[in-house]
């Protein structure tokens, strides 16, 4: 096997420089010192809304822990109901933070809780209602993105939007015009409004809320949490993906989403416990869709749901037209209530069509009717209190009905995780509802960590998402035409690079298939790889006999560990996984035992992701909050990234460090120890390049933007 290392040239706009030329990072921080710049966090802003002000397109604002509100800030009226955070496209609010941090991918936006809130004099009931005098002087709406151009790198994530009351308008907590904001990580909790209590989104817009929570949000009319009014046709994205609805309720239609001429909305992997609509007739005590309206609801879990009114129908559900898969409808003895309610078909041509469902009492829309199992229906959240994670009372015992129950189809064989971030094909069946089993022993997240902190284990991945339209010209000339990584997927390979690094996980040799899509995987996860013409798809003798000598035996540093970038194809001929189980993007952890090796874990890009909030008691964290530079070679803790003069960060061990430009050429290299160490990279031009330490123990490498 010849060795052959480089660093490529990205054609695709230096990936756009992973943000733009001019993004910067402002820091925001409630218990900061008056007049502060917003460039530290010794420096931040107090209020939110100067930041926003002084914010420009691709800058990151990341706000760390306390309450704001849209009233405060230079030329803010005190008590102004009419006060908003006004956010405008491309700017990029991330909530969570303790005030030290130097990597985002440390921050804990369950435990550090950013608040927005409407309640401007601070003098809320607890329990919201429409004639509750002290929210009369509440912000309307506690944030707005209204501006009409937004598009998906406009991103809300790890924000509590709460104390909205708008009783006569929508969206108390966030009005949303013709734009398409992604919405991660955030929990909109008792905001109240006539249409959409938490969330109003209308025109021609698509925005996403993922891994979001909606507790207790009132709307009078519909939509308790959110309601979607225009065609929004999307079929890449779901609307509402691995999020939950709690105890939210409306008076007509729809207790937790109310869809008015939507086109076709996609809801997966989320969970729907105790919404209900109150009104006489009310319609759809989770979801209701109007005739305009054919939603695709797949992976979903519906406890408990009510209408409030003997008049009413469809606990759960009231729509004209939709398809529904691999979900579970449950109500209670007391409250035997229908969960999917059929509305009138009169001049559609189209009905609700349910295939392998579990729903109670009902042989129309269920395959199965018995009691799913949960683990503890009392309580969703489980003994940790958060939704969203590894205890969630919501998961279905393995002896359930419901387990391998689910069939796949076009659009499941496309969509990666359940509600808490694991891979959602596994095995042969998926699971019925939000939550999927995964293969015995994969579950043990903790343990897995912790191995590969420690040992050397290979990182088999599947390329990241691909544009499969083959529009995508790709990382250099001779990839086009051809099926490239698509944008999703260059932020996929970034985002799983930066979690991995702050999880003190080394990696020392990267190889690639030489197919564009792979080595460019590769490059973007680690900075670095080698072309080896084996682990492209095609079989063979030789071609097997090197990929399990990969696979098997590490002659590496101790505790550090290979990595992969593959096709599906490769894998499945090496490991006994299904054709749908490996999704782009996911790696197949692997322990090397000598003559052969065993398969210990599946990540999807949310694991990694998701890992440190789901586990914080497994991830170590140091004095500044971020994640404490782990024994063995590597490099960590690089900031600030993007960089303009002085690059800073941390290395586990001593070594020559060089910095590498796009054409694999070193520009800079100087020793250092190990510890805190600083790099002028000032001279260099703007780019993307590879942060890279050789030492004894072997080579690592971390990647950086130039501004």
């Amino acid at each position: 096997m010849t060795l052959f290392r480089r660093v490529v040239v990205l054609v695709v706009a230096v990936i756009g420089l992973c943000l733009s030329a001019k993004a910067d990072t402002l820091y925001v921080n409630i218990q900061a010192e008056p007049g502060g710049d917003g460039r530290s966090w010794n420096t931040a802003y107090r209020h939110l809304n100067d930041a926003l002000t002084a914010s420009r397109q691709g800058d990151e604002l990341w706000v760390a822990k306390g309450t704001y509100k849209p009233d405060q800030g230079t030329d803010r009226t005190a008590g102004d109901k009419n006060a908003t955070f006004r956010i405008l496209n491309r700017r990029q609010v991330y909530g969570g933070f303790k005030g030290t941090e130097t990597l985002r991918e440390t921050r804990d936006w369950y435990r550090n809780r950013t608040i927005l809130s409407g309640d401007l004099l601070g003098n809320d009931a607890e329990v919201i209602d429409v004639s509750d005098v002290t929210r009369f002087d509440n912000s309307m709406n506690v944030v707005t993105m209204t501006s009409g151009d937004l598009d998906s790198m406009t991103i809300i994530d790890g924000l509590v939007i709460t104390a909205g009351f708008n009783p006569l308008g929508e969206g108390a907590g966030i009005l949303v015009g013709a734009d398409s904001p992604i919405f991660r990580n955030c929990e909109f909790l008792r905001n109240g409004a006539s249409k959409g209590g938490a969330a109003y989104v209308t025109g021609t817009g698509q925005a996403k809320f993922e891994y979001c929570t909606f507790i207790e949000n009132m709307a009078l009319r519909e939509g308790g949490a959110i309601c979607y009014e225009g065609r929004k046709d999307s079929l890449t994205r779901p609307a509402v993906s691995q999020s939950h609805f709690i105890g939210n309720r409306a008076g007509s239609r729809g207790g937790a989403i109310s869809f008015v001429d939507a086109g076709t909305p996609r809801v997966a992997s989320s969970v729907f416990y105790g919404n209900r609509v109150e009104g006489i007739g009310g319609a759809g005590g989770a979801i209701h869709a109007d005739e305009r309206t054919i939603p695709y609801v797949v992976n979903t879990t519906f406890v408990r749901n009510l209408y409030g009114d003997s008049s009413g129908v469809g606990a759960a559900v009231a729509m004209h037209g939709a398809g529904v898969l691999n979900s579970i409808f449950w109500g209670t003895e007391e409250e035997n209530q229908r969960q999917i309610a059929q509305l009138d078909t009169t001049g559609l041509d189209t009905m609700i069509a349910a295939r392998a469902c579990l729903v109670r009492n009902d042989f129309d829309f269920g395959f199965w009717q018995n009691d799913p199992m949960f683990i503890d229906i009392e309580h969703p959240a489980g003994p940790d209190g958060f939704l969203g994670t590894d205890d969630d009372g919501l998961r279905v015992d393995a002896m359930s009905t419901a387990h391998d129950a689910g069939v796949i189809d076009g659009f499941v064989n496309h969509w990666r995780t359940d509600c808490i971030g694991n891979p959602r094909l596994v095995e042969r069946k998926i699971d019925l509802g939000a939550y999927e089993w995964q293969r015995p022993g994969h579950e043990r997240y903790r343990e897995i960590v912790r191995e590969m902190r420690e040992d050397g284990l290979v990182y088999m991945y599947r390329h990241m998402t691909t544009d499969w339209d083959q529009k995508d010209p790709g990382p250099a000339p001779e990839c086009f035409p051809g099926r490239n990584l698509s944008y999703e997927g260059r932020q996929q390979g970034i985002t799983i690079g930066k979690h991995s690094r702050a999880l003190g996980i080394d990696v020392t040799e990267v190889l690639a298939s030489p197919v564009c899509r792979c080595w460019e995987t590769a490059f973007l996860i680690y900075g670095t790889y080698e072309k080896v013409a084996y682990w492209g798809s095609g079989g063979g003798a030789s071609n097997d006999a090197g990929r399990r000598a990969d696979l098997s035996r590490l002659v590496l540093p101790a505790g550090t560990s290979r990595a992969i970038a593959t096709h599906d194809a490769v894998i499945l001929t090496l490991i006994d996984f299904t054709s749908a189980e490996v999704m782009e993007g996911d790696a197949v952890i692997i322990r090397p035992l000598g003559d052969t090796f065993e398969v210990i874990g599946h990540f999807c890009s949310d694991t990694w992701e998701r890992y440190h909030v789901r586990f914080p008691d497994s991830t170590s964290t140091g004095v500044d909050g971020d994640v404490d530079v782990v024994a063995g070679n590597g490099i960590h803790d690089v900031h600030p990234n993007p960089v303009q003069s002085e690059l800073a960060f941390s290395l586990s061990m001593g070594g020559m460090v060089q910095v590498i430009d796009v054409n694999g050429g070193i520009v800079l290299t100087q020793r250092m120890t190990q510890g805190r160490q600083s790099l002028s990279v000032s001279s260099l031009t703007a780019g993307v390049y590879a942060l890279r330490v050789v030492s004894e123990r072997g080579v690592s490498t971390a990647m950086f933007v130039k501004r």
